[in-house]
């Protein structure tokens, strides 16, 4: 690692910004810090299938849409996380690039809870995203310990040696 391989991208005070979070899980303290940081030129969209809770807090900052995004437009199982408990229920996802390519071109992008393992291989470097032409500088997820089966673990292992052998 060295800083040459760094760069960063400021956005400027009147420049205009999509912001996009991909399962809310009833916790937006992140975008209202953004929403006080960022220009208000930025907009916000979040996207989360259990509309109880979430919808009355993203409202707060931007717009809620009642979906699930995944690697594919598919049907499978999802885990809702509550207080005391975890759901296991059949979800329809809807695909990451169509959520994309419906929302915007340009985007800061949380991705929540537990697709995370599925959602991977999107940014493998010439990876699904990098073929849709769509760059993402900043990818922040949560690798839930309770879902590390073997075959997520390989998805997350074969996911990290490629970014770090090519530089991305």
């Amino acid at each position: 690692f060295s800083k040459a391989t760094l760069s960063f991208w400021i956005l400027q005070p009147d420049e205009e910004c999509n912001i996009i979070t991909l399962g809310i899980g009833s916790d937006t303290k992140v975008e209202n810090e953004l929403k006080q940081t960022v220009s208000s030129t930025c907009k916000f969209s979040g996207a989360d299938p259990t509309e109880e809770v979430n919808r009355e807090l993203y409202e707060v900052v931007g717009k809620y849409h009642k979906l699930a995004v995944g690697a594919a437009n598919d049907v499978h199982n999802a885990s809702i996380l509550g207080c005391k408990f975890t759901l296991v229920i059949n979800q329809y996802y809807v695909s990451l690039i169509v959520v994309l390519h419906t929302f915007l071109k340009e985007f800061f992008m949380t991705w929540n809870k537990l697709s995370q393992f599925d959602a991977v291989s999107y940014f493998l470097p010439d990876g699904i995203l990098d073929s849709a032409g769509i760059t993402v500088c900043q990818w922040t997820c949560e690798f839930h310990p309770f879902v590390m089966s073997p075959a997520n673990l390989a998805k997350l292992e074969t996911f990290l040696w490629s970014t770090l052998r090519n530089g991305k």
